[in-house]
């Protein structure tokens, strides 16, 4: 499992919306809007995946 920090640092250091960074994280808001908004997100993971693993690449 991947600790939160760092990825969601590597995710903020390719620019990409911190809403991408909770999707990723399975972190929702409280209240009624984390209640009634059911979108998943799903290319928006994907596209925070792969910053993941660009990144990652290029650490190796």
């Amino acid at each position: 499992m991947v600790s939160e920090g760092p990825t969601a640092t590597i995710v903020q250091a390719a620019r990409l919306p911190v809403d991408y960074v909770k999707a990723l994280l399975n972190h929702n808001d409280k209240g009624v809007t984390g209640a009634y908004a059911r979108w998943h997100m799903f290319d928006e993971k994907r596209e925070a995946t792969n910053a993941i693993a660009e990144h990652m690449g290029g650490l190796l």
